[in-house]
């Protein structure tokens, strides 16, 4: 999987990961919402428990109040600008195995985020869907927009695709 990949990728000290697989066999559950959510989780776990948008998240969950997705984006776009990480890349292995209309909901979330510096979008799947025109569409509005779709084929390693992420991420940089 792409984003066992990643984990192993060397990043500084200061940046941040949150990624989200995609899997056919659970595609109702993969709505925008959630996504979204999972990506704040993972985000707000690296922050410290003083930080007043863990302070806000865990007063809210102490209140059974669910994350919608526009409160999560509000959360999400807060903690990319928060200056708390000097990079944060963002993503969804298995993007193709989203249903199309929540593939595009989560998309348009994600594009006012694009025009953050320290973002970076990282998507992998397999090319068919039209997924490369779905993501230039939303997200590659901003001429700085930091995108990276790899298409997955064939049976790479982990170890193949490290390297290949790696590669491309390099590359985007420049």
């Amino acid at each position: 999987m792409s984003f066992e990949a990643l984990h192993q990728l060397q990043f500084t000290d200061n940046s941040a990961l949150a990624f989200v697989y995609c899997d056919h066999t659970t595609q109702g559950e993969q709505t925008p919402t959630n996504l979204i959510g999972s990506l704040v989780g993972q985000l707000t776990n690296r922050l410290p428990e003083d930080d007043p948008i863990v302070r806000e998240l865990l007063d809210r969950q102490s209140t059974n109040k669910l994350l919608d997705l526009a409160s999560g984006m509000d959360y999400l776009r807060r903690i990319c600008r928060s200056g708390s990480f000097t990079a944060i890349r963002l993503g969804a292995d298995g993007l193709d195995e989203l249903l199309k209309k929540h593939r595009s909901e989560f998309l348009h979330a994600l594009a006012p985020l694009s025009s953050i510096p320290n973002v970076q979008f990282l998507f992998f799947g397999r090319g068919h869907c039209g997924i490369q025109a779905e993501i230039n569409k939303f997200l590659c509005k901003d001429a700085s927009a930091s995108v990276v779709y790899i298409e997955i084929t064939g049976d790479l390693t982990v170890d193949d695709r490290r390297l290949f992420i790696q590669e491309r991420i390099d590359k985007d940089k420049d």
